[in-house]
């Protein structure tokens, strides 16, 4: 995946063109929040960052970050049920809208499988400290607490006695946090030292960019309707090709969209007819 690409490459190329190739990915499936800055993308690579206790990521996270990346780009909508169920039982937002990275609604539902009980050397432990590493980081930034909390609360109940303090010290600061937040300093600028180190979170900054999608769409208002309505003959006497050129066809179709309920049920009996004489043609 083009996240483990990202953790393996060398810092200076870590946000080089595969961040923003993330990002739009991320803008079409909402997986990540894109609210907070920095935001969900960037707290979800700075948790990747190596621990202090060893120089490289356990195969066994990312293999689990994949498996969750890809459950949920196959059905983005149950997870999206998952967090209005959690919101319903949490309560109203604080705020009129709730900073919160969908990807962890996935992750509560696969913990289970990899944490739910203690094997020989404990092969779920490292899952259980970046994963408190995580929800630490999204906190700091500036995500809905609540929400958080819940998540929390759920992975805590899921899981073996083994991996059940890391969890429940999610939003405590601990010298194995410090490394993720230096890789978040480095990559955004975001500078957490000192007072973080109280459960308080900053304000989200305002981004003063434009995402990628509004810059490319330029939505316009449609045409204001012809009271003449000439759409529904005018493409009659002139050849196919000709009426699309000249834009006949076009003001055809406009004229389902009409107020009137009469020229709509004109433009349907006329596209019947041209659908009709296209056949022949």
């Amino acid at each position: 995946m083009i996240l483990s690409l990202v953790v393996t490459s060398t810092e200076g190329d870590l946000y080089n063109g595969i961040k923003a190739l993330l990002s739009d990915v991320l803008q079409d499936y909402d997986m990540l929040q894109m609210q907070t800055h920095p935001d969900g993308l960037d707290v979800l690579l700075a948790s990747l960052a190596p621990s202090c206790e060893s120089s490289t990521l356990p195969q066994q996270v990312l293999d689990f970050l994949d498996d969750c990346c890809a459950r949920f780009i196959k059905g983005p909508i149950k997870y999206f049920d998952d967090l209005d169920a959690l919101s319903q039982r949490i309560g109203p937002p604080g705020s009129d809208q709730r900073a919160f990275s969908t990807l962890l609604m996935v992750i509560v539902e696969q913990w289970p499988f990899k944490g739910g009980k203690a094997e020989n050397h404990n092969p779920a432990a490292p899952l259980a400290q970046w994963l408190s590493k995580l929800l630490y980081l999204l906190k700091l930034v500036g995500e809905d607490v609540a929400l958080l909390e819940g998540v929390r609360d759920c992975l805590v109940s899921t899981a073996d006695a083994a991996y059940q303090q890391v969890l429940n010290d999610s939003f405590l600061w601990k010298m194995g946090k410090e490394q993720a937040k230096q890789a978040l300093k480095m990559a955004t600028g975001a500078d957490f030292s000192g007072s973080e180190r109280s459960v308080t979170s900053p304000v989200p900054q305002e981004k003063s960019k434009k995402s990628s999608k509004e810059e490319v769409f330029d939505l316009e208002l449609p045409p204001q309707e012809d009271s003449k309505h000439g759409g529904l003959h005018r493409w009659r006497k002139k050849d196919i090709d000709e009426s699309i050129d000249d834009g006949d066809i076009g003001e055809l179709l406009l004229c389902l969209c009409s107020r009137f309920a009469e020229i709509r049920l004109q433009a349907v009996s006329n596209i019947r007819q041209l659908l009709a004489k296209i056949e022949v043609c």
